[in-house]
């Protein structure tokens, strides 16, 4: 969503011109909408996808979408860096697990 401990921190209008594709989606927080689970299985290389709203639970989006050869890296606030997630089958396995746990909202 472009902040930093809800501090505005990136200017999209630059990051966009950096990308041959744009895809935006909404997503409400505290949830991770279908439209973004559709948003990275639609994304291809050099694809830059915004998420209006709160974006933290992506990560199970992008893990389950990405080939099982690939690394899903994340910033870790506040301040501790970056984390990186093999795209194992044994981590894709884990993150069905866990999103099984959520409950399921329909949002019009």
């Amino acid at each position: 969503d472009g902040k930093t401990l809800r501090r505005e921190r990136i200017d999209v209008k630059h990051l966009v011109k950096v990308f041959n594709h744009v895809i935006r989606v909404r997503n409400p927080q505290g949830m991770i909408c279908d439209e973004v689970f559709k948003a990275v299985r639609r994304a291809v290389k050099s694809t830059l996808i915004i998420i209006e709203g709160e974006e933290d639970l992506t990560g199970f989006a992008v893990l389950l979408a990405s080939p099982s050869n690939s690394i899903l890296a994340y910033g870790v606030p506040p301040n501790i860096g970056v984390a990186l997630i093999p795209t194992s089958k044994e981590n894709k396995l884990k993150a069905v697990k866990l999103l099984k746990m959520f409950k399921l909202t329909r949002i019009d």
